[in-house]
């Protein structure tokens, strides 16, 4: 089975990724503030984390095939104020 890695799971593209999963992937799903809909494939894990503290260690035993980074700060006054 393959298995991806997605950050920014629970954002607009992350979204929009986790559903159009094709069948025989295992989706390790990072989720920041937000969290993910019932209704997703069981195929797909999801861990909570910012990039402040990371859990790294949980994603290398994931051991994924793909990395996908959707993950972003998306408040602009936020990124001006601590870039």
């Amino acid at each position: 089975m393959r298995r991806a890695f997605i950050s920014g799971a629970s954002g607009y593209l992350g979204r929009h990724l986790l559903n159009t999963i094709p069948e025989g992937w295992q989706v390790l799903a990072q989720v920041g503030g937000n969290s993910l809909p019932d209704d997703l494939p069981g195929s797909i894990t999801s861990i909570a984390f910012d990039y402040g503290e990371p859990d790294w260690q949980a994603v290398l035993d994931f051991q994924p095939n793909l990395i996908i980074h959707s993950g972003a700060l998306s408040s602009v006054s936020t990124c001006e104020n601590d870039p």
